[in-house]
């Protein structure tokens, strides 16, 4: 399961689980559906250099709204707050002993 979501100042906005790895459709979607409906002209989203995050049609949606697309060295995961949000969401999950999508 994968977990994508956006961290600004307010916090964790934005969310969405999908199963499995993230596909340039998937992610398209969501940004197209979830998180450029909730960005304001000026703000600034940093993406990983991942394949679908790199997408012209991703970087396209989010320009059309007025935010800035900026990409995140490739070599500093450690810099990025999104990815402690992240573990934290997923530890909690982890503590529920959940084995299946049901549970």
């Amino acid at each position: 399961m994968t977990l994508l979501g956006a961290l600004s100042l307010e916090g964790l906005t934005a969310s969405l689980t999908s199963e499995g790895r993230t596909a340039t459709d998937v992610f398209l979607t969501y940004g197209q559906e979830i998180l450029c409906p909730g960005l304001r002209p000026g703000q600034v989203v940093m993406l990983d250099p991942l394949p679908p995050h790199t997408a012209d049609d991703v970087g396209e949606a989010i320009e059309a709204v007025g935010a800035r697309l900026e990409s995140r060295p490739p070599d500093a995961p450690d810099c990025s707050p999104i990815e402690a949000c992240g573990s934290t969401v997923k530890a909690a999950i982890r503590a529920q002993a959940a084995r299946t999508y049901a549970a």
